[in-house]
């Protein structure tokens, strides 16, 4: 009986935190700034999830520069899918400020990444693959 316990304190202790950050962590081989915050995820999708982070914003910039982020054009924001539904107020991009973005995929997932370094807001978007084991485009 003590055994059991012990096994079920173990898993309980390795399957904490946050599953969908871990999922983009090491499909990206990103590993996200520590102190997240106002974590936000839509998951109800068969082909992505996409997700909200707030990272403090000393660390906005280095993070954008270890992933060569590019600057982007407010007609591109749009690049992340399922936005809308996340909870407000990380449901809407701001208006101002620069925003900068990162794409990036392996043989298995494709994810794009935008981000308002004065906020410290991170959107990302994990494509999956399809049900044949396709690639996202």
């Amino acid at each position: 009986m003590r055994f059991l316990l012990i096994f079920v304190l173990l898993f309980m202790l390795a399957c904490r935190g946050d599953y969908y950050q871990s999922y983009f962590e090491r499909a990206a081989s990103i590993e996200l700034p520590t102190g997240l915050s106002n974590v936000q995820h839509f998951t109800e999708s068969d082909i992505a999830f996409t997700s909200h982070y707030t990272i403090p914003t000393e660390s906005a910039l280095i993070f954008a520069s270890e992933l060569e982020f590019q600057r982007e054009a407010p007609e591109e924001w749009m690049s992340i899918l399922f936005i809308e539904e996340l909870s407000e107020p990380w449901n809407d991009i701001p208006d101002d400020g620069i925003m900068l973005y990162c794409m990036g995929s392996n043989n298995w997932n494709r994810w794009d990444i935008l981000m308002h370094p004065e906020s410290g807001s991170i959107w990302l978007t994990m494509y999956y693959t399809d049900a044949a084991g396709d690639s996202p485009f």
